[in-house]
């Protein structure tokens, strides 16, 4: 390995500063998932290389590449993984409805898929800490749902799917 490899950028590993958490993480691994789910026939490879391109602007990730492409792989073994690529399936989704007046909600769904009229949603979280997910995201859950209802679609269910552990890693 050449002293000029952009992947071996040195940064400081300490509870308060870790590369594998925070916003960027989470931007990361969104990122490589939604290519893993639109691209079903994606190689660690080729997730790689997009993780290279999504850290351009994060150098201090590129010490974690290797967790981050093998989190997605992990996280593409689980079972709703293949009931999603299965279905008819939409990954980061932008919404924006009117939930009263003068009241626009807007956000990203992170996976969307749905089967003979019931369709699920997937909300990945990276977290370091896990307890209390549920009790913390679900006000974001049920706005997910109320997105979905304000445009016909009744039949929902949501959920939080950790990513950080999954595959022990």
């Amino acid at each position: 390995i050449s002293a000029d490899d952009p992947s071996k950028v040195l940064a400081v590993d300490s509870p308060s500063h870790r590369a594998d958490a925070g916003l960027a993480w989470g931007t990361l691994i969104h990122g490589l998932l939604e290519h893993a789910m639109r691209h079903k026939s994606a190689t660690s490879e080729d997730l790689r290389c997009l993780a290279m391109w999504l850290t351009v602007e994060e150098p201090e990730l590129r010490q974690v590449l290797d967790l981050a492409v093998k989190t997605v792989l992990a996280v593409s073994k689980l079972d709703f993984w293949d009931e999603a690529k299965k279905s008819e399936c939409f990954a980061e989704t932008p919404f924006a409805f009117l939930e009263s007046p003068g009241v626009i909600l807007n956000g990203v769904i992170d996976l969307l898929f749905g089967h003979e009229g019931h369709w699920r949603i997937i909300d990945y979280k990276t977290d370091l800490d896990s307890t209390n997910l549920e009790a913390s995201y679900q006000a974001q859950l049920k706005m997910y749902e109320r997105a979905l209802a304000s445009v016909g679609i009744q039949d929902v269910t949501s959920a939080l799917q950790p990513v950080r552990g999954v595959g022990g890693y």
